[in-house]
């Protein structure tokens, strides 16, 4: 029914926040799962605790493009606020000392911000979920890969594998693939948008 209107898909947006019917929908399909279990000794079960992580806020997390000349000052420079603890190569959380919240989620401190906007301005690095990172971690391509990236939209991912399987802008070495696609126009603009930012072909 949602693809048929935007006016009816809103509508259904509505009614499942004003009833809690997205939530009730999320929670007994992933029950239904069986993913967690329930200890004999124990009133509380595993899955209130997935929940209660689901809904705890993300830290804001930082990536510097490793490949990007400017990425060394920047790493610097983040390092320099001492408001950001380094997660892993060229990634970064903000510390939140005053508790402070923005849109739900822990406000980035000013000074660190600045070095953020001016970074993703720059195309030296972007805003990115760690849980993003992950998967291209995961995967681990090599220098000279082909590899297809699906839903890539806004690009942070794709940055990743192309720092990945391109390290060097395919200027000599190995120049690898990413097939970067998105469904959504819109989308597709603003992943078009990052690799330009990044300066990647």
């Amino acid at each position: 029914v949602g693809r048929r209107s935007g006016t009816t898909s809103k509508a259904s947006g509505i009614i499942h926040r004003k009833f809690g019917e997205g939530e009730a929908l999320f929670e007994g399909y992933y029950r239904a799962q069986g993913i967690c279990r329930r200890h004999d000794d124990d009133d509380d079960d595993d899955f209130e605790r997935f929940l209660e992580a689901l809904r705890t806020p993300l830290p804001a997390t930082f990536r510097t493009h490793a490949t990007h000349p400017g990425a060394k000052t920047v790493n610097e420079a983040i390092e320099a606020t001492q408001l950001a603890v380094r997660v892993m190569e060229n990634a970064w959380e903000a510390m939140n000392p005053s508790g402070e919240m923005k849109r739900g989620r822990p406000a980035v401190p000013r000074k660190l911000l600045d070095v953020f906007e001016r970074s993703a301005k720059s195309g030296t690095g972007a805003r990115q979920e760690i849980v993003s990172m992950l998967p291209v971690l995961a995967l681990d391509p090599k220098p000279g890969a082909r590899v297809l990236d699906v839903c890539a939209a806004p690009g942070q991912k794709t940055m990743q594998l192309l720092e990945r399987v391109r390290p060097t802008n395919g200027e000599g070495g190995t120049a690898g693939v990413v097939h970067a696609n998105d469904a959504h126009p819109g989308r597709a603009r603003t992943l078009l948008d990052a690799i330009d930012r990044h300066g990647r072909s």
